[in-house]
């Protein structure tokens, strides 16, 4: 029986440090749980803080997405606006300038017309321009004999000095010819 003790002593031995050992194992393996546990907590909460900054920056640009939605839309109506404002531009330059082009054909068709009278008034009248010519001849001859030749002022009949019975003759010619008119 001893034996039978010895053996039972040593099973209960064997038995008891199986058991420490399955505990200490249960409990590193229970340590080692809750150390994974806790590193997946924090990986947890480290992805969760690294979603909501991409989901705040991606929220940002969907703001800014639509506010440049928005600013294309205004761009788009402006520049709508300003090709219809440029169109109308275009009509009123197109209309001034056409004025101009009607006043400047009524001015040359007025100046041509003008000049086609005159002439047509004055085709015969060629004499009235040769009146005035010899008028205009007769005056000067007769200021600068008198201007240059002190003794002839008013003496009648000296060669350099035109007659005054020509000179009114002249002068009736050029009212003949004013009257005419």
């Amino acid at each position: 029986m001893r034996n039978g003790r010895a053996i039972c002593l040593g099973v209960l031995c064997v038995l008891f440090i199986t058991s420490m050992v399955f505990a200490q194992s249960q409990s590193a393996t229970e340590t080692i749980i809750e150390k994974i546990g806790e590193s997946e907590r924090r990986v947890r909460d480290h992805v969760d803080a690294k979603v909501k900054d991409v989901e705040t920056k991606i929220s940002g640009i969907d703001t800014k997405v639509g506010t440049l939605s928005t600013d294309v839309a205004v761009n788009k109506t402006n520049i709508g606006n300003m090709q219809e404002d440029i169109r109308d531009l275009k009509g009123t330059v197109d209309r001034i300038w056409y004025g101009i082009l009607g006043i400047l054909g009524t001015l040359i068709v007025s100046i041509g017309g003008y000049f086609l009278k005159s002439w047509l008034q004055n085709r015969g009248k060629k004499d009235d321009v040769d009146a005035i010519d010899r008028l205009t001849e007769q005056i000067t001859r007769l200021i600068s004999a008198q201007a240059a030749i002190p003794e002839t002022r008013d003496v009648p009949g000296h060669p350099e000095v035109p007659s005054v019975e020509r000179l009114d003759k002249l002068t009736d010619d050029i009212r003949s010819i004013h009257h005419d008119e």
